[in-house]
C-alpha cells in the first residue's frame, strides 16, 4: 500500500519489482533467505533506468517531471487560496512520516518554522512553483493541492501540509495504546505478560524478518493489559502485539496555591490575619506545599500586600514547603528578608501574554531570573518555575507545544527544581494534555514536572487524569476553587483542592491530605469573600 501511494519525482525506480517481492506469498509468510529472488522471482527483471537527463535534475526533482507524474491536477494553475504562502498570517503543520513541524506564515511572505525565520518570495516562480530564500541561498520547491491537503516537494522530500482552519484544534500526537509490528516476520521471543509493569525502552517482543532480529520495545512506561503475540506467530505490519495500559501514580503531591493564586484574583481583599489562619489550616490538613503569598507590587496586585508578614507568621511544619512568588530581584530581596526558603518564578509560552502579564518578553523574563535565581540556589533555596498559557492563550490562541517544551527546558536549565505547566485560561482537553506532557517527558525528568489546570470549561479533572496517566504526580489546586489570573481574561476557576482530593482518594491514590480539614479551611474563609465557594465538593457536602 505504501508503494502504491508513492509519488516518484524525476527518477524511475523499480517499484513494480518491489511490489512483486513484498506481495509474494513467501515474503508475507516470512520465508526469506538469500536465494529468495532466484527461487521465487526468476526471470523478472527490474526496469531499466532512463537515459541521463531524461526528467532528472541533479539532486532534486524537476518541475516538468513533477507535473507529469502528479497528473492533470498539477498542470492547472493553483488557485490563490491554494498557495499556502499567500493566505495571510496562518499556522500550518508540515509532516513527513513521524516528523512534524509547525510553520507560521505572515502576510509579508516571511515564515517561521520551528523558531527559524525564512523569507519566501511573494510571487510564485510559476504554477505550483515557489522560491524559498534563506540568507544567500535560494531553493525552489513545488506545490500541489489535493482537496484540503497541500503536498510540498522540496529537496527530494514530500511533505503533507495541513492549514489550521479558524477555530480548529491542531493535530496532536496520539498514543496508539500498544506495541505494533513494524514489518512482516515471525515472532521468536515474547518478554511480556498481562499485569507486568514495564519501563520505556524495555524489550517486549522480538520479530525475525529477513534473517534479522527486530527487537520491539515499550514506547513508554506502563502496565501490560494484554499480550496478543506468541512465539511462532507470523505477523504483518501494524499488528498489535502487546496492549499497553497506563500506570497511575500510587501517591500524588497536591500543591496548594489558594493563598496566592486563589486570593490574588478575588475582588474582596482578605486581611493578613485571615490569610495566615487560612495557610495554617491548610498545612494542618496535611498539605506538604502551600504557596503563601507573592512579593509583587501592591499597586498592581493589592490582594498580595503584606505577604512578608504572612510568610513570617505562618507556622512552619517539618517537611512542608511554603513558597512565595517573586517576579524580580527586588521581590527576591524582600522575600529573603522575610525568611523565604522556597520561591517561585513565572513566565509564559506566549509572548503576548507574557508582555501583558509582566511587561516583558519571554527572553527578558529569563534575563530577570538571571539576576537572582543563581544566588537563590547558592543560598540553598528551592525554586519552582511556572509556565503560563501552555494549552492556549487569550491573545494568540493556539500555543505551539514545541514552545512549551523550549520554555520549560530553559527553566530547568536555569536551576528550577520543579516546573508547573499551566492551562491559564482553562481551554485544554485531555488529548492535548497527553500530547504536551508526552513531549515534555521526552525532554525533562518526570519528577521535575507538575500541572496547573483551571476549570473554566469544566475539563480540569479530566485533564488531571490525563496527566496522571502519563505519570505526572504533582498537581496544583486551590482550596475552595478560588481565583485565577488577573491578567488573563476568562481565567476564572482554579481547580478546587477539595474536588481534586475527592477524585484522587476515590481512585485509591494517596495524598496524605485530610479532605474534611481542607473543606473546613475553605469554609472558614468563605465569609471574607463576596461569593460562594466554587468547589463542587464543598457545595455538595453541605
Amino acid at each position: 500500500m505504501a508503494l502504491a501511494r508513492t509519488v516518484v519525482l524525476g527518477v524511475t525506480t523499480n517499484q513494480a519489482r518491489l511490489r512483486a517481492i513484498v506481495s509474494h506469498p513467501a515474503f508475507v509468510a516470512g520465508d526469506l533467505h538469500t536465494g529468495f529472488l532466484e527461487e521465487h522471482l526468476r526471470g523478472q527483471r527490474a526496469p531499466a533506468c532512463p537515459p541521463p537527463g531524461a526528467g532528472r535534475g541533479p539532486g532534486r526533482a524537476a518541475a516538468a517531471s513533477t507535473r507529469e507524474r502528479l497528473g492533470a491536477a498539477a498542470k492547472r494553475p493553483i488557485p490563490e487560496r491554494a498557495r499556502p504562502w499567500r493566505l495571510g498570517r496562518v499556522v500550518i503543520r508540515l509532516r513527513c512520516g513521524d516528523d512534524e513541524r509547525t510553520a507560521e506564515v505572515r502576510p509579508d511572505g516571511g515564515a517561521t518554522v520551528d523558531g527559524e525565520t525564512f523569507a519566501i518570495a511573494v510571487e510564485p516562480a510559476g504554477p505550483g512553483t515557489f522560491v524559498l530564500v534563506r540568507g544567500d541561498e535560494r531553493q525552489i520547491f513545488h506545490c500541489v493541492r489535493e482537496g484540503s491537503t497541500i503536498h510540498l516537494f522540496w529537496d527530494g522530500v514530500a511533505y503533507r501540509i495541513e492549514e489550521e482552519a479558524e477555530g480548529a484544534r491542531p493535530a496532536q500526537r496520539r498514543d496508539k495504546g500498544g506495541l505494533e509490528a513494524t514489518m512482516p516476520g515471525k515472532v521468536i521471543a515474547v518478554n511480556a505478560a498481562p499485569g507486568q509493569i514495564v519501563k520505556k525502552g524495555e524489550e517486549l517482543v522480538v520479530v525475525e524478518a529477513m534473517k534479522m532480529e527486530n527487537a520491539l520495545r515499550a514506547p513508554r512506561d506502563g502496565t501490560i493489559k494484554a499480550v496478543a503475540a506468541k512465539v511462532g506467530d507470523m505477523v504483518g505490519p501494524g499488528a498489535v502485539l502487546v496492549e499497553l495500559g497506563m500506570t497511575l501514580p500510587a501517591r500524588v503531591t497536591v500543591f496548594e496555591v489558594g493563598p496566592r493564586d486563589g486570593l490574588q484574583n478575588e475582588k474582596a481583599a482578605v486581611g493578613v490575619d485571615d490569610r495566615v489562619a487560612f495557610c495554617d489550616a491548610l498545612l494542618d490538613a496535611g498539605l506538604s506545599a502551600v504557596e503563601v503569598g507573592a512579593f509583587v507590587s501592591p499597586k498592581w496586585v493589592p490582594q498580595m500586600a503584606g505577604s512578608d508578614e504572612v510568610l513570617r507568621r505562618v507556622r512552619k511544619r517539618p517537611g512542608a514547603r511554603t513558597p512565595v512568588l517573586v517576579p524580580n530581584r527586588h521581590g527576591y530581596d524582600r522575600a529573603r528578608a522575610a525568611g523565604a526558603r522556597e520561591i517561585a518564578v513565572f513566565t509564559a509560552a506566549s509572548e503576548t501574554f507574557n508582555r501583558r502579564n509582566i511587561n516583558a518578553s519571554i527572553d527578558e523574563s529569563f534575563e530577570r531570573f538571571r539576576e537572582f535565581v543563581p544566588e537563590a540556589l547558592r543560598d540553598g533555596a528551592w525554586v519552582r518555575g511556572y509556565v503560563s498559557t501552555c494549552f492556549g492563550c487569550p491573545y494568540e490562541g493556539h500555543v505551539d507545544p514545541a514552545k512549551v517544551v523550549e520554555v520549560a527546558r530553559r527553566l530547568h536549565d536555569a536551576g528550577c527544581h520543579e516546573i508547573s505547566i499551566g492551562d491559564t485560561i482553562g481551554v485544554g482537553v485531555p488529548t492535548q494534555v497527553t500530547d504536551v506532557m508526552g513531549r515534555l517527558l521526552e525532554a525533562l525528568p518526570r519528577e521535575a514536572l507538575a500541572v496547573h489546570f483551571h476549570d473554566t470549561r469544566g475539563t480540569a479533572l479530566a485533564n488531571v487524569l490525563a496527566a496522571l496517566q502519563v505519570g505526572i504526580a504533582t498537581v496544583d489546586s486551590s482550596a475552595g476553587g478560588l481565583g485565577g489570573c488577573p491578567y488573563a481574561p476568562g481565567a476564572s476557576g482554579n481547580l478546587a483542592t477539595e474536588d481534586l482530593l475527592y477524585m484522587l482518594h476515590g481512585m485509591g491514590i494517596e495524598t496524605g491530605v485530610d479532605l474534611a480539614r481542607v473543606t473546613a479551611a475553605s469554609r472558614a474563609l468563605a465569609p471574607r469573600l463576596d461569593h460562594p465557594l466554587p468547589s463542587k465538593y464543598v457545595q455538595a457536602a453541605r
